[in-house]
């Protein structure tokens, strides 16, 4: 069946750009009318060295209705005073409308 909707929040991050590539195309493929919201950080170094940056993901020629940093996704809770902290940078979400390309 075609997804037209599409969500991933931190788990983008956690993969290798070739991967996210990967993810992309099959997106692009699985429906005429494909809607993406990511909520990711900004950039992350991989146990490898590899880095990952939101901005590079290839968001081709998108239609984009938001992209900036995510006001409600800064922090982590913690059961441990500071009860909330800080994630290692900041994270931006996006909607887009992606192309067919």
């Amino acid at each position: 069946r075609p997804i037209s909707l599409f969500i991933n929040v931190a788990s983008m991050q956690e993969m290798h750009p070739e991967i996210i590539k990967k993810y992309f195309e099959f997106m692009r493929r699985s429906a005429v009318d494909t809607f993406f919201y990511c909520l990711n950080r900004e950039q992350k170094i991989l146990p490898g060295s590899e880095v990952v940056c939101f901005d590079e993901y290839p968001w081709g020629e998108a239609e984009v209705f938001f992209d900036e940093r995510c006001p409600f996704y800064q922090y982590w809770p913690s059961n441990i005073p500071p009860f909330y902290r800080n994630f290692d940078g900041p994270t931006r979400h996006k909607l887009v409308r992606l192309d067919r390309t």
